[in-house]
């Protein structure tokens, strides 16, 4: 937990500057408190200063006591919110934020989040059982419901379940939903909007279905080849999808699928 007497508190800085720069990282604080000026990620930014914020999140138990911004996003002082499953997914550390897994952090199983290698740590184990499928609710047929933006950490922490929107959902700040896509996503008929990357398409590969869903006002733009707004590579099936917005990249791009060895059909972009 991090408190300040007075003000300007924040999960990973508590002040910013103009030649501040703060990306891909993460708060997994309990608590953020202060009497005025706490946010979950950085206390506050200098008047007339813009400091620099890319790629930052904090886990969405975190609670800031006294905040003058509300709004939250990947360059926000609150950052974006990161579910307890995405947290502690070896896939977020990676895909999203970018650690080194290999020289310069090691996954620690016991507290579920990387340590430096150089600085060794004896990591309390996570005291809550693992979940055994996603925490949402089911409907009649089985599908997991999928209501909010945040709940899409659970298609990411289990890629293999079955997934119905239930809202239409403004993708702005998420940077991906899954590196791998296996299970079965039922947009029935709702649309993501605001959906921006310069890594890839929604999901980086869809073996499993996706189908009846809009993807609106997409866009794409990365110097990486075989990428598409919905998926960079299809070996299962899509169909009944409608895409829109720009696509760049390095080589072999589409407006559904970037490189397709699966089955595409009734679709559009």
């Amino acid at each position: 937990a991090v408190r300040a007497d007075g003000r300007n508190d924040g999960g990973v800085a508590g002040y910013g500057y103009t030649g501040t720069t703060i990306r891909n990282s993460i708060a997994l604080n309990p608590t953020v408190s202060a009497p005025s000026w706490a946010h979950r990620f950085l206390g506050r930014v200098l008047a007339n200063n813009v400091a620099t914020l890319e790629g930052n999140w904090a886990v969405e138990t975190l609670q800031a006591t006294t905040q003058q911004e509300t709004t939250t996003g990947p360059a926000t002082l609150n950052g974006a919110t990161a579910t307890k499953a995405e947290a502690r997914s070896q896939d977020f550390w990676t895909g999203r934020l970018g650690f080194d897994l290999t020289t310069v952090w090691k996954w620690d199983e016991d507290g579920r989040r990387p340590v430096l290698r150089a600085v060794p740590e004896d990591v309390p184990a996570v005291s809550e059982p693992t979940p055994t499928g996603p925490a949402l609710t089911r409907d009649a047929d089985g599908f997991y419901l999928v209501r909010k933006v945040s709940d899409l950490g659970e298609v990411t922490a289990y890629p293999a379940e079955r997934f119905r929107l239930a809202a239409d959902l403004d993708l702005t700040g998420v940077a991906r939903v899954t590196p791998a896509f296996t299970g079965e996503l039922d947009g029935a008929g709702h649309t993501l909007s605001g959906y921006a990357s310069s890594v890839g398409g929604l999901f980086a590969s869809v073996t499993g279905r996706v189908h009846d869903l809009t993807l609106a006002g997409a866009s794409v733009n990365t110097t990486t080849g075989n990428v598409g707004l919905l998926t960079d590579r299809l070996d299962g099936t899509v169909e009944r999808v409608a895409t829109s917005g720009s696509i760049v990249g390095g080589t072999t791009v589409g407006g559904v699928a970037g490189y397709s060895c699966g089955v595409l059909r009734d679709s559009w972009s």
